[in-house]
């Protein structure tokens, strides 16, 4: 495996995930003249595809890559394409495996490398706030400038966009990076259906009530993100396209619709 051997370090040591041995990297390498790149978490991953379930025992399909939106994109792009995802992840995962392009782009033999992130919900990152004394928002809204601020040094080296599934980014760290998408994956979704439920917008939306130590916490949460979360749920179950167990993953076509959306993204703005 290519990223194995250059940096058997770090990849090494996620090759599988611990559970059910689900493939975390998978390399469709045929000496293209471009390199992409998806990083991100189950919905990049492909999670619920081809009849996976964990409840029904049913942990991979053998053509679950072939309708993630990775697979799509790089037939799009005619290029060469990597696909690490891990399934249940937060964003420090993802952002410490983009990062490590920064030094593998020197190694790979590519004249171009697009780097296509995913974001996932900031709720996942944090077991990472200890004794802080922000407000939980304020907490998560350094949080992922700090995130984006790492990100952003892959910009001398790649063709990176960033996009997100079904929370937000905050406004105010939208500016750091070049190529931040201007829609996330339930956007997308909503265009082609037009449930009743409009995806609200929330930075965060998965949160656990005992973890949080302050009566003035927990107040902020029942008031202020709950409601949007619990908008968000109903929107899921509405849409045709999202699966209804789990985490409520993507289907095939909205697989392909984001594949697409990113596709013209990137030609609009010459990133190709």
């Amino acid at each position: 495996m290519l990223l194995l051997d250059l940096d058997k370090g770090f990849f090494e040591n996620f090759l599988y995930t611990d559970h059910h041995n689900k493939e975390v990297i998978h390399e469709d390498i045929s000496g293209k003249e471009n390199l992409l790149v998806t990083i991100g978490d189950s919905w990049t991953w492909g999670d619920s595809l081809c009849g996976i379930s964990n409840i029904k025992k049913v942990y991979d399909h053998p053509d679950r890559l072939k309708k993630v939106y990775g697979f799509h994109l790089k037939e799009s792009l005619n290029c060469d394409w990597i696909n690490i995802a891990f399934p249940g992840t937060a964003n420090k995962w993802i952002v410490d495996t983009a990062y490590r392009f920064k030094e593998l782009s020197k190694k790979l033999n590519y004249k171009k490398i697009i780097l296509s992130i995913g974001l996932t919900d900031m709720g996942r990152d944090f077991k990472d706030r200890k004794n802080n004394t922000t407000s939980i928002k304020e907490w998560f809204i350094q949080k992922e400038k700090d995130y984006f601020n790492i990100i952003k040094e892959l910009e001398n080296c790649c063709t990176v966009v960033v996009g997100r599934n079904f929370t937000s980014s905050a406004e105010e760290n939208l500016s750091i990076l070049d190529n931040h998408l201007d829609k996330r994956w339930v956007d997308i979704g909503f265009e082609h259906t037009k449930t009743k439920t409009i995806p609200p917008n929330e930075i965060f939306t998965i949160m656990w009530l005992n973890e949080l130590k302050s009566s003035s916490e927990k107040e902020t949460f029942v008031y202020d993100i709950y409601p949007n979360a619990n908008m968000m749920i109903n929107y899921l179950n509405e849409s045709p396209l999202h699966f209804k167990e789990g985490t409520k993953h993507p289907n095939e076509e909205l697989q392909k619709l984001w594949a697409d959306y990113i596709y013209k993204y990137l030609n609009d703005n010459n990133l190709v």
